[in-house]
């Protein structure tokens, strides 16, 4: 479990069994005994510098971008012993020998343990569009850098590097506007594209993320017809259901006139509402809620039912924009599309259901407006259902500004920006945000960490009872990855349900 988990955010007020449950990891920790308080002095640890020895390095992979655009600079911590007061830290390249290029490593403000046994630094990696890139980063062609130490001892300087190496990730600058999803890569320094960007339709989804800032004009994942948008459903054929698990059901045709009081009308998709039935006397039921609020990989939009002659409407795209430092977008819109006509012998298509958005930022997060919007039943004879509004989910420590939300949204964990890159304090809290759910199962969030291996060596549970909270973790000596998940959620299978920060232990 999380040591002396708290929660500081506001009193609990004990009302039934959940609340007991939830109080018991609300407590003050300064009311427990000081297990040092009998304790005898520590003698103070004496350091050879002459004998300069390193362990371990963490982390394992740095990328383009890093501490730009406001993100947090990246942190080398190093494990060792009789690493001194003065010792700095420099990355060379394994081959050929020399100074790595476009890294800015802090040595003024590195952290060093008065026992010797480790060090943390601050490292900056600026954009330089010169500098090529590694393509898919990372993988074989990451530019393999070396962890060198160097400080003084009474015969003069003395340097050491580690055996292991840490990976430098060039990435691409997306600077100029795409519509075609295939030609996104899985990640960028940064993102600039002031000009609007409407994607075509797809089966994957617009993922856009970025180690640095991200800036966008406005981003469309619009349906068109009965084509869903990027990562959407798409609307069903005539007299068909829609597809995605909320698709709309069809309307019909009725070729014996004196059987027109049987015309049914295709019903509008199910997201993150449900869609509307469809107009006659044999109304077609809408498609039902589907989804959840954290936009997991199986969360997409539905199409409504066809109708008598045309196609339902498609549903809403997918879009994620993910930025390690701050976020600013003008209208990010993953609106349904509409049902098609009927006209007098046949019912009208239901629309589509509006789309997923899904918003992560390390800063502030200024958006102009964010539309998933169901598509409107056809017209026409009997009229379809409209679809169901789709699904936001946005997990930042602040957003500027108070867009209008799809109906069913909800901000996620974020942690916020003043948390400590470095300490020496195994006390240390973290501070995250989010906002409550009225289900209170759905303020309960896990928290695993990660050491300089990736090996997962604590996993705990924390319970928002206000829109902030602090938590303690058992901290790692050295590079510890803090990664916090809706409950019941697996950290290392899907990066976009997770949000984690990177914090060095140096005691």
């Amino acid at each position: 479990m999380l040591s002396l988990m708290k929660v500081m955010s506001m009193a609990c007020m004990v009302v039934g069994a959940w609340a007991l449950g939830a109080c018991s990891i609300l407590y003050n920790p300064n009311n427990l005994p000081d297990p040092k308080a009998d304790a005898a002095p520590d003698a103070p640890t004496v350091v050879d510098a002459c004998q300069l020895g390193l362990e371990a390095v963490g982390p394992q992979v740095l990328f383009e971008g890093q501490g730009t655009g406001g993100s947090r600079p990246a942190i080398l911590a190093i494990r060792g012993r009789n690493i001194a007061p003065d010792a700095t830290v420099a990355l060379v390249l394994m081959e050929p020998q020399g100074p790595a290029p476009m890294i800015n490593i802090d040595n003024d403000h590195a952290v060093r343990s008065p026992s010797g046994t480790g060090m943390a630094v601050p490292v900056t990696l600026p954009i330089d569009p010169a500098r090529g890139t590694n393509g898919e980063c990372p993988g074989a062609d990451a530019v393999a850098l070396t962890v060198q130490v160097t400080q003084m001892c009474s015969s003069g300087p003395v340097t050491q590097q580690l055996s292991a190496h840490v990976a430098l990730c060039n990435l691409f600058e997306l600077e100029a506007p795409i519509t075609n999803v295939a030609m996104l890569k899985n990640k960028y320094s940064r993102v600039r594209v002031t000009t609007a960007m409407s994607f075509a339709a797809s089966a994957a989804p617009v993922v856009i993320r970025a180690a640095g800032s991200i800036e966008l004009g406005d981003v469309h994942a619009d349906a068109v017809g009965a084509t869903a948008g990027a990562g959407g459903a798409g609307g069903g054929p005539k007299q068909m259901k829609g597809s995605g698990s909320g698709g709309g059901n069809p309307g019909s045709v009725i070729l014996d006139i004196t059987q027109l009081s049987l015309l049914a009308a295709g019903s509008g998709g199910g997201f993150g509402s449900a869609g509307a039935p469809g107009a006659g006397s044999t109304a077609t039921p809408g498609g039902g809620v589907t989804g959840d609020e954290w936009l997991g990989p199986s969360s997409q939009s539905s199409g409504g039912g066809g109708g008598g002659i045309n196609p339902g409407g498609g549903g809403g795209g997918r879009i994620e924009l993910t930025a390690g430092g701050t976020l600013t977008a003008g209208t990010i819109s993953a609106n349904g599309s509409g049902g098609g006509v009927g006209n007098l012998l046949s019912g009208a298509g239901g629309g589509g259901s509006g789309g997923a958005i899904l918003l992560r930022s390390g800063g502030p997060a200024t958006i102009g407006a964010i539309l998933a919007n169901g598509g409107p039943g056809g017209t026409t004879g009997p009229a379809g259902g409209a679809g169901g509004g789709g699904r936001l989910r946005y997990d930042v420590p602040s957003l500027v500004g108070t867009p209008a939300m799809p109906m069913a949204h909800r901000k996620g964990v974020a942690f916020v920006e003043s948390n400590p890159l470095m300490t020496t304090d195994g006390q240390q809290d973290l501070s995250v945000v989010s906002e409550l759910s009225p289900t209170m199962s759905k303020n309960v969030f896990d928290v695993y960490v990660f050491d300089e291996t990736n090996t997962s060596t604590e996993k705990a549970s924390i319970t928002f009872i206000a829109p902030s909270l602090k938590f303690r973790p058992t901290y790692n000596k050295g590079y510890n990855r803090i990664c916090v998940t809706p409950a019941g959620v697996n950290p290392l299978v899907d990066d976009a349900l997770r949000n984690c920060i990177d914090v060095a232990y140096v005691p």
